[in-house]
């Protein structure tokens, strides 16, 4: 590996020996951090500040815990109405999502996981979700 590094101008860490994997830069603190290989999709933040957002849920959840007989704060479904998911190992994942502001660690309530992932990928700006409203309303008759 050192040999094809050195055609592509990539330093060598010290450490590099150790894991096998890609680079990322955690988009909390900036630090750039090693995602071992087959884990692409998952820590999103470098260890230590997964470790502190980990700690923030958990807190969050023991202050909070999940509502019986819940319907989803943002549309409005009960668990009945939800597609229920399952892990790996065939176990039923729960279809509730803890939500919280990420600027402020305040808890605002519990959604359903489609609802959750939505707001995710919209970055909970009201901006962005109200340019994607106007955007699928353009068209409807």
């Amino acid at each position: 590996m050192t040999d094809q590094l050195s055609l592509f101008s990539v330093e060598r860490s010290v450490n590099s020996e150790a894991v096998e994997g890609h680079r990322k830069t955690c988009p909390k603190c900036g630090e750039g951090y090693v995602v071992p290989d087959g884990n692409h999709g998952a820590r999103p933040y470098c260890p230590s500040c997964l470790s502190s957002y980990k700690k923030i849920l958990n807190d969050l959840k023991k202050g909070h815990p999940k509502p019986v007989d819940h319907a989803c704060e943002c549309c409005g479904k009960g668990e009945d109405e939800l597609t229920v998911s399952y892990s790996k190992t065939g176990n039923p994942i729960t279809v509730w999502r803890l939500d919280h502001c990420h600027e402020t660690g305040e808890f605002r309530g519990w959604l359903c996981a489609n609802c959750n992932i939505g707001l995710g990928k919209f970055y909970d700006d009201p901006d962005l979700l109200i340019k994607a409203i106007s955007y699928i309303q353009k068209d409807r008759p």
